[in-house]
Order: structure tokens, then sequence, then C-alpha cells
């Protein structure tokens, strides 16, 4: 564990810059997104063409936000019910 919050904000991921400039979590303060969501049940759906396209643009938002790829989601409990996504890294590892 590191031991002050100094030393953890010279570990933050370049894209992080509030926490870069303030290098102290106390003076950051927290944004928060409104996205459209969706109405219909994405359990259960194996292929991510049939998600909602509210949902793939969740999905993009939060790539866009982290700068980290979405390769798989799920959409319940089961191994079975894993979309890897087409195009991703996860992918091109598993093929």
């Amino acid at each position: 564990m590191l031991a002050t919050i100094e030393q953890y904000c010279r570990q933050c991921p370049v894209h992080i810059v509030a926490a870069r400039k303030a290098c102290c979590f106390e003076r950051m303060q927290c944004v928060y997104e409104k996205l459209p969501g969706w109405k219909s049940t994405t359990l259960g759906i194996t292929k991510y063409d049939e998600l909602p396209a509210a949902a793939k643009d969740y999905l993009a938002f939060l790539e866009t936000e982290t700068g980290v790829e979405v390769g798989a989601i799920s959409t319940g409990p089961e191994r079975n019910q894993t979309i890897i996504i087409p195009g991703s890294r996860l992918e091109q590892l598993l093929a």
C-alpha cells in the first residue's frame, strides 16, 4: 500500500489530469455525466450487434473517458452470457 496521497498521485495514469495537477484527491471534484439509458433487457444477449444502440454508446463512452478498450462484457451470470467485442484486442488474443 502506498504511504501517502502524493505517492499515489505520482502513480496515476497520464489521462487523469486533475490528479496530476492537484496531486491531492481532496481538491478533486466529481464530474457526473448523464447518458441515455435503454428500456429493453440485455440479459442473455450473446452478440454485440444485438445490444441496444444506447448500450453500445455507453460502452464507447466508457472507452473514451477511461482510455481503455472494452474487450468483453457480461449480460448475465453464465459464461455463455459473455460478449467478446468484435475487433477488440481481446478477440484477437482469443482467436
